[in-house]
C-alpha cells in the first residue's frame, strides 16, 4: 500500500504578498527542511514520501518565508 498525507488550506486574501509558498517538514520530532515550492494559486499538497509508523509535522509559509 501506498502511503500519502494531503494538506489543504483557504487561499488568502486577494492582496496576499509573496512568490508562493514554502512547506517545510519534520519527521518523528526531527529537524524541519524544505520539501515543496508552490505558487500562491495552490490549495493542495501530496506528500508521497512518507511511511506507515513515522509522524510528520508541516510548517506552511508564504515565500520568502522567515526560514529563508
Amino acid at each position: 500500500m501506498a502511503w500519502q498525507v494531503q494538506l489543504s488550506w483557504e487561499e488568502g486574501s486577494p492582496d496576499q504578498e509573496g512568490d508562493g509558498f514554502k512547506i517545510y517538514r519534520s519527521v518523528n520530532g526531527g529537524d524541519f527542511s524544505l520539501v515543496a515550492t508552490l505558487s500562491l494559486s495552490t490549495t493542495t499538497w501530496t506528500d508521497t514520501d512518507v511511511a506507515a509508523g513515522n509522524v510528520y509535522t508541516c510548517l506552511l509559509y508564504t515565500s520568502p518565508s522567515p526560514r529563508d
